[in-house]
């Protein structure tokens, strides 16, 4: 298993609480989340979580938005671990 879990898909949130929980509670976890999809799901991402929000679309998959992942995780000071 790598070292960080990625994981996409329907039902990807209820199917990572389990993962999340096995972590322990003092492990943060970061969410890249689709600005459409959190707009259609209340309550998407828990209030534990940060999360990232992503405009939609191919066109989010660029080094700007890259940028301002990465920019987020060294605020936070997260690392892979």
């Amino acid at each position: 298993m790598r070292a960080t879990e990625i994981r996409i898909g329907a039902g990807v949130r209820r199917d990572l609480q389990p993962f999340v929980d096995a972590l322990g509670a003092d492990r943060p976890v970061v969410a890249l989340v689709d600005e459409n999809v959190a707009a259609a799901h209340a309550g998407l991402v828990p209030d534990s979580w940060r999360h990232i929000p992503l405009a939609g679309g191919e066109g989010c998959k660029s080094f700007q938005t890259l940028e301002r992942v990465v920019r987020a995780l060294a605020r936070w000071e997260l690392d892979r671990r």
